[in-house]
């Protein structure tokens, strides 16, 4: 699969904002309280002080427990001779504080992105790495997993391998594609089961086609897996995928209403997909005409079309904590919460100090909600202005900030 690398720039002054959206009440799809709840995003400094001789971000999170989270990022360093240097980055997230610390780099690794994170406890993670050479300048991928705090990488070579989740420390779910000398994708999973990674043997929804595999989710013995494909005639279809722990189905996903690729062009894409509960799963992508989402419901699905935003919203992260409560992420329109086509719609302003507040999608999702809590964690990022660099001085780029509502 070809790979568009990670774009890497220095940014000058830059802070990580982590946003811990914290709610209650079941009513949450038609609640009214959430468009009108009072947001902000607060400035924290990391915890002992810490110093990194680079500027660390924080790309993708998962939260296993409420108050609870984890990150995944990179620290992008001075140039050398080969280019801009950056290793990978773990965050942990407690009490509105974030403990970060540097990962090994493995050999010959010049520009490494973390591709995914997915931790089912607080002890137990997975993610999936993309990482250039610095002698060939050739793209290998990595799956890792955490257990306690220590890391092991496997090496996935040059497999495009992109989003995991994990249901348990004993099941996860890498998913990605390798591209043939033809140019057509063929699918390349791998299973996390008994302690190890082992290639899984998944169905071609187009043989001979473009297949992009987009999302993945595990909840108890079983894994939902969404994408769609291009037709010898230039549609795009969409599919899902379903592994038992065992072997894969597949199926036909139906597309967006007023959405017909082969005709109009509308190339409906999904971006991501959330399982708060067994056999009941929410995907959202979008496509020339807007946002759509797709239901899976024990076999069966349903493609709606969500009154959300227009038609480039800049998807960049989401998750559900009920079938019913869910969080849309656009770096351009703020949040959404609701499920289905009920959405209530959240602007988000930078804090006090910070000239800009941006939720970029690099990889996974940048927001993760803890299932059935119905509170949810947003990561991002933002620039002081003027007033900042003198209300925090010495700041620089390595500081953090936490966005709540009350």
């Amino acid at each position: 699969m070809n790979v568009v690398p990670t774009s890497f720039r220095h940014r000058c002054l830059r802070v990580l904002v982590a946003g811990i959206l914290s709610f209650g009440g079941l009513a949450f799809a038609a609640s009214p309280t959430l468009a009108t709840t009072n947001w902000r995003a607060t400035p924290v400094a990391p915890t002992s002080n810490q110093t990194f001789r680079g500027a660390p971000t924080i790309k993708v999170i998962s939260c296993p427990r409420v108050g609870n989270c984890f990150g995944l990022g990179i620290i992008e360093r001075d140039s050398d001779a080969n280019g801009i240097v950056t290793t990978p980055l773990f965050g942990t997230l407690r009490a509105g504080r974030w403990t970060l610390r540097e990962l090994p780099s493995q050999p010959g690794w010049q520009q490494v992105t973390g591709e995914s994170l997915s931790c089912p406890t607080t002890t137990f993670c997975a993610a999936t790495f993309r990482a250039e050479m610095a002698s060939s300048g050739t793209y290998n991928s990595y799956t890792a997993t955490m257990s306690g705090t220590h890391w092991k990488y496997d090496f996935v070579g040059s497999h495009g391998i992109g989003d995991v989740s994990c249901s348990s420390p004993r099941l996860c779910l890498a998913i990605g594609s390798d591209q043939l000398p033809d140019a057509s994708e063929v699918p390349f999973f791998e299973v996390y089961k008994n302690g190890s990674w082992v290639i899984a043997d998944a169905p071609n929804p187009q043989p001979g086609g473009f297949v992009s595999f987009s999302a993945n989710s595990c909840v108890v013995s079983s894994c939902t897996v969404v994408g769609d494909y291009n037709d010898q005639a230039g549609g795009i279809h969409l599919f899902q995928e379903v592994y038992n722990g065992n072997s894969f189905s597949i199926g036909e996903l139906r597309s967006p209403p007023g959405c017909d690729s082969t005709i109009d062009g509308c190339d409906p894409m999904i971006s991501f997909l959330s399982c708060p509960k067994s056999g009941n799963c929410w995907a959202v992508g979008n496509d020339s005409l807007g946002i759509f989402l797709v239901h899976l419901v024990q076999g069966s699905h349903e493609t709606i079309r969500a009154s959300v935003g227009g038609s480039n919203p800049n998807l960049s992260g989401f998750s559900c904590s009920t079938p019913s409560s869910c969080l849309i992420m656009t770096d351009k329109l703020g949040a959404f919460f609701g499920s289905g086509r009920t959405w209530t719609h959240r602007s988000i302003s930078p804090p006090q100090g910070f000239s800009s507040l941006h939720f970029y999608q690099t990889g996974g999702s940048i927001a993760s909600c803890v299932p059935k809590s119905f509170h949810c964690t947003v990561v991002g990022e933002g620039e002081l202005n003027r007033a900042g660099m003198r209300k925090y001085p010495g700041w620089g780029v390595n500081q953090l900030a936490v966005w709540a509502n009350s």
